[in-house]
């Protein structure tokens, strides 16, 4: 209940605006995010470098409006990717396009495709490589079919799958090959009961399900969770399926369990740090409290913000 109002609480645009102009909420994102430009994306990469740590990067755009924004949205990959291969850290980077930020539904997809190809272009040539993110359930046909022209030219190209998608399982199957990369999430965006699962168990328990298939048909994986009890469980599956380290991967938000990272990274695991970088913070620092309300006093403005609108 307290995730539901939580993610409909993102999409609340008075509750955003005052929360967005608080100082507590700005130092609560801070947690997770790592700024509004690509300079504080680049920043965040370079420390996370140092420490052993891989890199994923997701830019926090709004959806593209009209061709100028997805084009500006397409502009600041490029700027992203350039930057970070200056500073020598561009080398096995990932990058998570969404595709509502590079036009998608605004026509055709044409554009959309045209813009994927001009990225995976520029992250290939440094060594790096793109993973479609997922929204919400009613995009998942396009941008499983996008993916799947983008990798006949960039084997490397992955996708993301959510956990609370019934449908996931089904897709899950289709994509346990060899040759695919696949990131297994619970996800964030609220869905009919229809089409998701509700409840927190269920939703675990899709993902290890996920995983298990991907690793049996021996996919690269990447799973993203920070939960204690699933990491042990995805590393015990690895073993029983004869994965080596370094063929499937750990993926932790920014700012989520910073000391795990490092011990999971000194045993030999291959630890990425997804990196949000952008000026549409708000929503996505909102579902992060949501998949952990515990969080939320994070979130809300204190006495003293209060008294000073």
């Amino acid at each position: 209940m307290i995730r539901n109002a939580l993610l409909a609480a993102s999409r609340n645009p008075r509750l955003r605006a005052a929360l967005e102009g608080s100082a507590t909420t700005r130092a609560a994102a801070a947690r997770f995010v790592a700024g509004p430009d690509v300079e504080s994306a680049v920043s965040a990469a370079l420390a996370l470098s140092a420490k052993g740590l891989q890199l994923s990067f997701d830019q926090l755009a709004s959806d593209a409006t009209d061709d100028t924004t997805a084009r500006a949205a397409v502009a600041q990959w490029h700027s992203l990717i350039d930057r970070l291969d200056d500073v020598d850290v561009a080398h096995g980077a990932d990058f998570t396009l969404r595709l509502s930020s590079l036009g998608l539904g605004l026509s055709d997809s044409t554009a959309v495709e045209a813009a994927v190809r001009e990225i995976a272009d520029h992250a290939d040539a440094v060594g790096a490589r793109i993973t479609f993110g997922m929204e919400d359930v009613v995009s998942v046909d396009d941008t499983l079919r996008i993916a799947a022209l983008i990798r006949a030219d960039h084997a490397d190209t992955g996708v993301t799958l959510q956990a609370n998608l019934r449908r996931s399982a089904a897709d899950a199957h289709d994509l346990a090959r060899p040759d695919t990369y696949v990131r297994v999430c619970k996800g964030a965006y609220r869905e009919a009961n229809a089409v998701a699962f509700a409840e927190r168990a269920e939703v675990d328990q899709a993902l290890v399900h996920l995983t298990r298939v991907l690793l049996q048909g021996h996919a690269r994986v990447g799973v993203a969770t920070a939960d204690p009890q699933l990491l042990e469980v995805i590393a015990s599956m690895a073993v029983r399926n004869e994965r080596p380290k370094g063929t499937y991967e750990f993926e932790f938000l920014l700012g989520v369990r910073p000391d795990e990272q490092l011990r999971l990274a000194a045993t030999g695991e291959t630890v990425r740090v997804y990196i949000p970088f952008g000026p549409d913070w708000y929503a996505y620092v909102v579902r992060r409290i949501a998949e952990r309300p515990a969080n939320l006093s994070r979130l809300t403005p204190s006495a003293s913000d209060r008294s000073a609108t």
